[in-house]
């Protein structure tokens, strides 16, 4: 999650793959994926800093990545983003058996 809203798009891939050949549900990354986001998206209405993300209980090893993506997104952005997410993971819902290829899609 962190290399898509990273920007990483080679590790997007490689990162999910390795997530679903380890059993993890599709629908669980975009799940989590979308949590992400809405969580950005919170940050970003209350920023003040380093006090926003403490206060949205970051993790402190993730404080730097989080810091960096909010530099990348904006709440335009975000938006489509929780969009597509959701879009994804009522497509997952639907026809499981197209859950890995969605939620690759998705990253994208």
């Amino acid at each position: 999650v962190d290399a898509a809203f990273l920007g990483q798009l080679d590790r997007i891939e490689e990162e999910a793959r390795r997530l679903l050949a380890d059993g993890t549900d599709a629908g669980v990354i975009l799940g989590f994926a979308l949590r992400h986001a809405f969580t950005l998206q919170a940050i970003l209405r209350d920023r003040n800093g380093n006090e926003s993300i403490k206060a949205h209980r970051i993790n402190w090893k993730r404080e730097k990545a989080v810091l960096a993506q909010l530099d990348r997104w904006n709440s335009p952005r975000l938006d489509r983003v929780v969009q597509i997410l959701s879009d994804a993971i009522l497509a997952v819902r639907r026809q499981a058996i197209l859950g890995e290829p969605t939620a690759i899609r998705a990253f994208w």
